[in-house]
């Protein structure tokens, strides 16, 4: 105990500087705890929330936590991103103690800081048993310019474990106990439940380390080595494959997965590792303008001296005594130096992605690609940029070698203790970034009214919050909805996430007409039993539009209750089912079509094929007068038309006019609709083989049908899967 005592009072200094400057690095918010959060109204408040519902469902053992409220009807909804359960755990002491949900993500955003500076500290003064060269190699890993880039993103913060798990790996290969075995894993699953992108880089990271060490200290020459490898792998896999597979079977039923193009623009360009956070007191405004968020990379100068002065400061001595079991008691530093360079050149050269770039110019292919192809889970990963993080752990690791160095080599006490502290003050000037901008909620300190009343309705109750913001313009916005739904766990239309919904981008398209007959239609067919409009927050012009609206449609809405411009209504009856007249079936013989359009005509036999895996389409973002021209090779009495989107879900038209003919020369319009959405139901939202586009029209005969384009739409092409005709049963 007094050995204990005596070890973290050698380290209380270094403790305490850590925290003082995860305060002031971060000032001010540590004065604004309960009313504002770091950076904006988004992903911070998303992340409120997430936290929120973790610990709600902690009380429940976990019961349905993957169903999340948010994105009604749809299932696995928390799933579409981080789960961040390590970091709920750690908020738990938290708010069972009824700390405000703010103040609670507030205290895990500064702690995060620290904790960064205190795993790199213990990583480095285990290799270099220098505390000075261990406080360095800290302020480096805690402040370097990535992490206030991404003040909106607590996930990506919480890297400490990192390092921590490379300890005790360290540890290992040292002195090969099951304690330093089961400490490397538990800080894994750790990483890996605080933040995915990372769980997937140390996983990378481990495995390379393990072959790495093992290679240089001959442990795999002995079977008790991949035994222990293999208990470490179980160890992994049985705590984080619970939690990892549903990720993945969600994913792939949702078509969850980031194109190579996307990728690549989210990679890093070699001008952006001179660019930081605009609020940077020495460089932002030189430097921030060579990269936004996520392209802010600058590893900043000492570091980078530090770790360069590796090459012309030779070692002092080299500790190589072997132990019996083909380790080490202290592994020599140059397997340690030379594991961590290699590491840095890894994540510099994988963060620029499947290209090469320079001012967006290609310089040559990037191995990145190998990964995203073979590897698995680097298709879920959107922003290659974020491999910067491996490459600023190798840099600390270096530069709190290359500190060790340099002081080493000095014999007055004073030099020893003057310099350390001359080099912090020159990295914390080069990475001093405050004031770091702040959001303020819009009710600090308390939850609107009108939640009270949306607590109140009636278990399992549903609604949406109106006005949904347009697709692109501040759709961050349906963050606050979210965070908000915590004080009543209702489910919620609304939704934002790594990943949007198909079903969800629709209905929001669709909303955007609200209220009208097919709006009404829609929310009943999902189920939805309440409406939440507000006039008075965001987008208020459009909320009040939704407010007078609804007094055109008495019948459909009932009023709640009303409370500082918040309006809650009930939705009345259940929707319509429309009676067809008579029985409909699959008209014509596939073999007689052919098809033309003004797009990619050659492949319009797709659409009709009888495969609804193949398809025709633009291949370009539909345009008003795009057509599909349908030659049914016969007459034939026709009731609907249905054209499937199976994988497509988003490739309907916007807008319609479907005209038929007799010779192909006259036509007529047999069916029209100026603002199109496909019809969605509660019990298929998560199956995209059910989204389609039916067209209903009065019976007609006709041997041509034509389907024209009257709406454009910027990003999404028009496709069709797969047409089926459908005319009335006639009596034999």
């Amino acid at each position: 105990m007094i050995k204990t005592f005596k070890k973290a009072g050698r380290h209380g200094p270094a403790l305490f500087l850590l925290a003082f400057l995860s305060l002031g690095m971060t000032y001010p918010l540590v004065l604004h705890l309960g009313d504002h959060i770091p950076s904006d109204l988004g992903d911070p408040l998303y992340n409120v929330w997430v936290l929120a519902w973790d610990f709600h469902k902690l009380g429940s053992g976990l019961a349905g936590l993957w169903d999340a409220n948010i994105f009604y009807p749809h299932h696995g909804t928390l799933l579409y991103a981080d789960s961040l359960l390590g970091l709920a755990f750690l908020a738990a002491p938290l708010l069972a103690l009824g700390v405000p949900l703010v103040i609670a993500y507030n205290i895990l955003f500064l702690l995060s800081f620290f904790l960064a500076g205190l795993s790199m500290y213990g990583l480095v003064f285990h290799l270099t048993k220098s505390g000075a060269s261990a406080v360095l190699a800290g302020l480096v890993f805690a402040f370097f310019p990535y992490r206030f880039a991404h003040i909106s993103h607590l996930e990506l913060l919480s890297m400490a474990w990192m390092p921590f798990c490379l300890l005790f790996l360290h540890k290992f290969f040292q002195r090969p106990s099951y304690k330093n075995l089961f400490a490397a894993a538990a800080f894994f699953v750790l990483q890996a439940t605080n933040c995915a992108y990372y769980g997937v880089y140390l996983a990378v990271v481990a495995a390379l380390f393990i072959l790495y060490f093992a290679w240089r200290t001959r442990s795999f020459l002995k079977s008790s080595f991949w035994a222990k490898m293999g208990l470490f792998v179980v160890c992994v896999l049985a705590v984080l494959g619970p939690i990892f597979y549903p990720y993945i079977r969600v994913h792939r039923q949702m078509l969850f997965v980031r194109p190579l193009s996307i990728v690549q623009f989210y990679s890093a360009r070699l001008q952006n590792f001179l660019a930081v956070p605009p609020w940077n007191v020495l460089w932002g405004g030189l430097t921030s303008s060579s990269g936004a968020q996520e392209w802010q990379l600058y590893p900043g100068i000492i570091a980078v001296l530090l770790a360069a002065a590796l090459v012309v400061l030779r070692p002092r001595s080299t500790t190589t005594t072997p132990d019996g079991i083909v380790g080490y008691p202290c592994l020599p530093e140059k397997f340690s130096l030379q594991f961590y360079a290699l590491m840095a050149l890894f994540a510099f050269v994988f963060s620029l992605g499947p290209s090469i770039q320079v001012f967006n110019k290609v310089l040559l292919p990037g191995p990145y690609k190998l990964f995203y192809r073979w590897v698995p889970g680097f298709q879920g990963l959107r922003v290659p940029s974020r491999l910067s993080v491996l490459m600023m752990l190798a840099l600390a690791v270096l530069s709190g070698f290359g500190a060790a160095r340099w002081v080493g080599r000095m014999k007055s006490s004073l030099a020893k203790t003057a310099v350390p502290f001359i080099l912090g003050a020159l990295l914390l000037a080069d990475f001093l970034s405050v004031p770091i901008p702040l959001a303020r909620l819009d009710t600090p300190g308390r939850v609107p009214a009108i939640y009270s009343a949306v607590k109140n309705l009636p278990e399992g109750a549903a609604l949406v919050e109106l006005p949904i913001p347009p697709r692109g313009q501040a759709k961050s916005r349906e963050a606050v909805y979210i965070y908000y739904s915590a004080y009543h766990w209702k489910k919620l239309v609304n939704g934002y996430s790594g990943y949007i919904p198909p079903g969800y981008m629709i209905i929001g398209e669709a909303l955007q007409s609200f209220p009208s007959a097919p709006t009404f239609k829609l929310l009943k067919n999902l189920e939805v039993g309440y409406l939440l409009v507000h006039t008075e927050w965001f987008m208020s012009g459009e909320g009040k539009r939704v407010k007078a609206g609804l007094e055109n449609f008495p019948n459909q809405v009932n009023l709640v209750t009303a409370a500082e411009g918040d309006y809650l209504y009930q939705l009345i009856g259940q929707p319509k089912q429309e009676k067809k007249a008579g029985t409909f079936v699959e008209v014509g013989d596939k073999r007689k079509w052919t098809g033309s359009s003004n797009c990619q005509s050659g492949q319009t036999s797709l659409a009709f094929d009888g495969d609804p895996e193949t398809g025709w389409s633009t291949e370009r973002p539909q345009r008003e007068g795009d057509y599909f021209l349908l030659d049914l090779g016969e007459s034939l009495r026709l009731r609907e038309l249905d054209l499937s989107l199976n994988k497509k879900p988003l490739d309907y038209l916007r807008g319609y006019r479907l005209e038929g003919s007799d010779d192909g020369l006259t036509w007529q319009t047999i069916s029209e609709n100026s603002f199109y959405f496909p019809e969605l139901e509660a019990g298929m939202i998560d199956d995209y083989s059910k989204y389609r586009v039916e067209i209903s029209f009065e019976p007609r005969r006709v041997r041509y049908v034509r389907l024209t384009s009257t709406l454009e739409h910027k990003s999404r092409p028009w496709s069709i899967q797969e047409i089926v005709c459908r005319g009335e049963k006639t009596k034999s």
